[in-house]
């Protein structure tokens, strides 16, 4: 060594902290990469599974409270609203409609497992509480809204699980566009409004 070299102490140390950061860095990064690319395959998962169940053809997915698939009951006989057409209602809206949904799952909501239940249903066996939820998610509207008419025509305030009057609230909510293409539908509804007013 000469004389006006002055050895580092410190530079095969700092090599291996270095070397060290380097290694802490990648593995840091490699797990931040880890976490986004699962963090957005749930993601995906979570979303494809919504719009499975919330698509128009397949599922409702609304909050609007409903009653659970063991919960599901047909009406008794006196309180059912006599029924004009008997051959459409001894069918289900998926006979009617020719539309057949996948089975529920046991983690989907209420709604969807009430609703794809209550698909399956006979029409004849719907009461104000069906009727009120099926409307409500605005499924099967051309087959359960006369239905609907029909019992708010004897009972304007029918009521289903919430309060009197919970189902002609429902049907007040379709939108305007089914009253539109169903003036008759139309004028039944407020006739029946006229009644309370």
């Amino acid at each position: 060594m000469r004389g006006d070299e002055v050895e580092d102490p410190l530079a095969p140390g700092m090599l291996v902290v270095v070397v060290v950061v380097v290694v802490v860095v990648v593995v840091v990064v490699v797990v931040v990469v880890v976490v986004v690319v699962v963090v957005v395959v749930v993601v995906v998962v979570v979303v494809r599974r919504v719009i499975v169940h919330t698509s128009p053809s397949s599922h409702a997915g609304s909050l609007v409270p409903a009653t659970p698939v063991h919960k599901v009951r047909s009406m008794p006989a006196d309180r059912r609203a006599d029924r004009q057409s008997a051959g459409v209602t001894d069918k289900s809206l998926e006979q009617l409609e020719g539309d057949i949904w996948p089975d529920a799952n046991p983690d989907d909501t209420y709604v969807i497992r009430t609703c794809t239940a209550l698909r399956r249903m006979p029409l004849r066996d719907f009461g104000p509480e069906q009727l009120r939820i099926m409307i409500g998610q605005g499924i099967g509207l051309p087959y359960l809204v006369p239905i609907a008419l029909e019992a708010l025509a004897k009972n304007p305030l029918a009521e289903g699980d919430f309060y009197p009057g919970d189902l002609l609230a429902q049907v007040r909510k379709v939108d305007q566009s089914y009253w539109d293409d169903h003036p008759d539908q139309a004028a039944a509804l407020a006739g029946i409004l006229s009644t309370l007013a």
